[in-house]
């Protein structure tokens, strides 16, 4: 994961982490 932008950047990290696990769930 980049964390070059700080907290900035965290919170889209935390949004792609949220849809990535969406996606996950939605293979099985």
């Amino acid at each position: 994961m980049r964390n070059n932008k700080g907290i900035n950047s965290h919170r889209k990290d935390d949004a792609e982490i949220y849809e990535y696990l969406l996606f996950l769930l939605q293979i099985r």
